[in-house]
């Protein structure tokens, strides 16, 4: 699906957790998520995860960073559900 684009949707949790990152930080977050519009996904770099109660979801590491980007995807949309500082746990 590369080329194509998809809307992007940010859940409140990712705008509260902005607040708390420095300006670089918020910088590098908003590039990931850019790169989301048109990526083919899963990025390949991104670790499968899940969800409560039962969803599988897929975190993307933020490049120099010790944060991570939770995210879901559909053949339209790609919605950010949160931005971590906790790595994730793989579902694998």
């Amino acid at each position: 699906m590369s080329g194509q684009r998809r809307t992007v949707r940010l859940s409140r949790g990712v705008f509260l957790a902005s607040r708390r990152l420095t300006k670089e930080q918020r910088k590098a977050v908003s590039e990931v998520i850019d790169g989301l519009e048109q990526a083919t996904l899963p990025v390949p770099s991104s670790v499968r995860i899940m969800l409560p109660p039962v969803a599988e979801g897929w975190a993307l590491r933020v490049p120099y960073n010790n944060l991570w980007v939770v995210y879901t995807f559909g053949a339209q949309e790609v919605f950010v559900r949160a931005v971590s500082r906790q790595p994730p746990i793989p579902a694998d």
